[in-house]
């Protein structure tokens, strides 16, 4: 008799989404919050016309539940399982925002498990939420395209920030190791001259 849990592809057992995440994580309750949190937005706006009856309680509750996402994406998960972490802080002088970039130098500490659950819950999301402007629009119920527009903008701005963020440390890296090896390069010399 076979396992529930697993199933058999191949003479190989196969376990279930959730245990891969589960024992491939360095972070496994972050991963499934990271889902968790962007499921129940989604699902909310899909199913909350069901359960209320105000239009105001349900954009109230729907915002919050986008606000709550942002945030620990942008804060937590993004940090905890990709290294990332992206803010923007407001430049006196100029008037302006500036983004900044955060990120760990080694990334080879980060299991790609947590890495592909970032990123895949990162575009999805944001998908998800491109897609019900069109789903939107053929319906005609155009007061829902307000929670929609938040949907994207939240999870739009974390996709924009974390990808500058992931190019920010890609640009160090190639920075650090051309240093290293002008560096390098010069003991060479420096070594091969002392010979002369």
């Amino acid at each position: 008799m076979s396992d529930p849990d697993t199933s058999h592809v191949d003479g190989e057992v196969k376990k279930p989404v959730v245990a891969q995440v589960v024992s491939g994580s360095s972070h496994p309750v972050a991963s499934l919050c990271h889902i968790i949190f962007k499921a129940l937005a989604i699902l909310f706006f899909i199913t909350s016309s069901f359960f209320f009856s105000s239009y105001i309680k349900e954009s109230v509750i729907q915002i919050f539940l986008l606000a709550i996402d942002f945030y620990a994406t942008k804060n937590i998960f993004g940090r905890l399982l990709v290294g990332l972490k992206w803010y923007s802080e407001f430049n006196h002088t100029t008037g302006k925002s500036e983004w900044r970039y955060e990120s760990k130098e080694d990334v080879s500490i980060i299991p790609k498990i947590d890495s592909t659950v970032f990123w895949t819950g990162l575009w999805v999301s944001t998908l998800v939420w491109c897609g019900f402007v069109l789903l939107i629009l053929f319906m005609s119920g155009l007061k829902a395209l307000v929670i929609i527009f938040v949907g994207i903008a939240l999870n739009g701005a974390n996709l924009l920030g974390f990808i500058r963020c992931s190019k920010d440390r890609q640009a160090k890296l190639k920075e650090k190791a051309n240093s290293y090896l002008a560096s390098a390069g010069k003991y060479v010399v420096s070594n091969q001259l002392k010979n002369l």
